[in-house]
């Protein structure tokens, strides 16, 4: 199970350097991500444009455990639970 499935993320900040302005229409995000034992992570990333690399992104992550799929407990809850008359 993917990290992104078991958990959900908070963007704390975000901080960006550029060594200079983007060129063309596209631009590259080279990222990575890591997570502590401790739900608190950095996520960093390398700009890069058609004339190469032109600057970094940084921001700090807060991770969160997502609940489990009470999908099914809900659908098997509701055919027991019939209206009352």
């Amino acid at each position: 199970m993917d990290l992104h499935q078991r958990r959900s993320d908070i963007n704390g900040d975000l901080t960006i350097s550029l060594a200079r302005e983007p060129v063309g229409d596209w631009i590259l995000l080279d990222a990575e991500t890591w997570a502590g034992p401790d739900s608190i992570g950095l996520a960093a990333a390398r700009l890069a444009d058609r004339d190469g690399y032109f600057g970094r992104a940084i921001q700090s992550v807060l991770l969160e455990k997502r609940w489990p799929n009470l999908g099914h407990f809900y659908r098997a809850r509701s055919k027991t639970c019939g209206a009352v008359s």
